[in-house]
């Protein structure tokens, strides 16, 4: 009797043929015929590559420590913030204008 894949079979069957050991072109059919089923099965199923949602990344900006301080400095005069980025940075976008705020500031 086969005990490695039948270790439970009774002793009174133990002559049938069902469970003989496996002869080498048997296993290599049944591995075979084992690795096609799971090759089909694989490709069946649709693959998530990435579930996650990325990090945001924040870039340091560098402003020279000079121009902030003389911007700085005209603010505390009796400018106020916006007026400050109309005359050292003329018109500016909404977004330019919020990011140039954020400079300034920090």
């Amino acid at each position: 009797m086969y005990n490695k894949g039948r270790p439970y079979a009774p002793s009174e069957i133990a002559s049938d043929p069902l469970y003989a050991a496996p002869t080498d072109k048997e296993e290599r059919h049944a591995k075979e015929a084992k690795q096609a089923r799971h090759c089909a099965i694989m490709m069946t199923l649709p693959t998530i590559k990435c579930t996650k949602k990325n990090l945001k990344r924040y870039k340091r900006v560098r402003v020279e420590y000079g121009h902030k301080q003389d911007i700085i400095n005209y603010i505390q005069g009796v400018y106020t913030p916006n007026k400050a980025l109309d005359y050292f940075y003329g018109t500016l976008t909404d977004k330019e204008r919020r990011s140039k705020q954020q400079l300034i500031s920090k």
